[in-house]
C-alpha cells in the first residue's frame, strides 16, 4: 500500500513539475513570439541567400564582366535613375501617411521601401504582403497600427494606378503599332478590374454599405477594427 501511495506521489509531482514546464515555456513564447518569428525570418533570408549564390556564381561572373565592359556613363546613369526611383517611393510612403496627420521622415519612407521592397522576393503575392511588415519604426513616432495598416494600403493603391497611368501611352503606342495580342488585352482588363474592385471595397466600407455588414455579421469581432478604420479616414 506505502509503494502504491508513494508511486502515485511520484507521478503527481511529476506531471506537476511537466505542467509547470510547459506553462513557463508557453509564456516565454506568448512574450517573445514577434522576437522569435523575427529570428526564424532572419535564418531563413540568410538561407535563400546563400542558396543564391551557390546556384548564381556563374551569372553572377557574368555581371561582372558585363560591368567592367560597359559604358560607365550609362552605367551612372542606370545608378541615377535608381536612386531617384527610390527616393520617389520614399516620398509616396511620406505622402500616403500624411493624409493621416503624421510627418514621416523622408529617410524612413526610404528605409520602409527598401526593407518592404526586400522580402518581397521571398513572400508570396510579395508586394501586397510585405505592406504588413516593419512597422515598429513608425509605432515607435506614434503612429497607431490601423494607420499604419491604412496609409501602406494608400501607398499600394497609389503603386498600382500609377503602373496603369504609365501603361497606358505604352498600350497605346503598342495598338497602333499593332503588336497587341490577347495577352496584353486580358493583362490590362485584369489591372482595371482589381483597381475597380478595389476602389469598391474602400467605398463599401466607408459607407457601411453591403460588404460591411456582411462582414460584421459574419465576424462581430472586427467591429472595433471597423469603427477604428472609419476614424481613420484620410483629410
Amino acid at each position: 500500500m506505502n509503494r502504491f501511495t508513494g508511486f502515485w506521489q511520484s507521478l503527481s509531482e511529476r506531471a506537476s513539475r511537466f505542467y509547470q514546464a510547459r506553462s513557463l515555456s508557453l509564456t516565454f513564447i506568448g512574450e517573445n513570439g514577434k522576437l522569435i518569428l523575427q529570428a526564424i525570418f532572419t535564418l531563413f533570408s540568410i538561407a535563400i541567400g546563400i542558396w543564391f549564390f551557390n546556384h548564381q556564381k556563374t551569372e553572377l561572373t557574368e555581371i561582372n564582366h558585363l560591368l567592367v565592359d560597359a559604358d560607365w556613363r550609362m552605367v551612372l546613369l542606370g545608378l541615377s535613375l535608381t536612386a531617384a526611383y527610390v527616393v520617389t517611393q520614399g516620398w509616396m510612403y511620406v505622402a500616403s501617411f500624411s493624409t493621416f496627420g503624421h510627418k514621416l521622415p523622408l529617410l524612413l519612407g526610404i528605409q520602409l521601401f527598401l526593407k518592404r521592397n526586400f522580402i518581397s522576393v521571398f513572400l508570396p503575392a510579395g508586394g501586397v504582403s510585405s505592406l504588413a511588415f516593419f512597422t515598429s519604426d513608425i509605432e515607435s513616432r506614434g503612429v497607431n497600427k490601423v494607420h499604419i495598416h491604412f496609409a501602406s494600403t494608400i501607398y499600394g493603391f497609389v503603386g498600382i494606378l500609377s503602373v496603369v497611368l504609365v501603361a497606358i501611352p505604352i498600350f497605346a503606342y503598342a495598338l497602333s503599332d499593332g503588336s497587341v495580342g490577347s495577352g496584353e488585352w486580358v493583362g490590362l482588363a485584369s489591372v482595371f478590374l482589381l483597381l475597380a474592385m478595389l476602389y469598391s471595397l474602400y467605398r463599401s466600407f466607408l459607407q457601411k454599405g453591403a460588404l460591411y455588414r456582411f462582414t460584421i455579421r459574419h465576424f462581430p469581432s472586427l467591429e472595433e477594427v471597423m469603427t477604428e478604420l472609419e476614424d481613420a479616414k484620410p483629410d
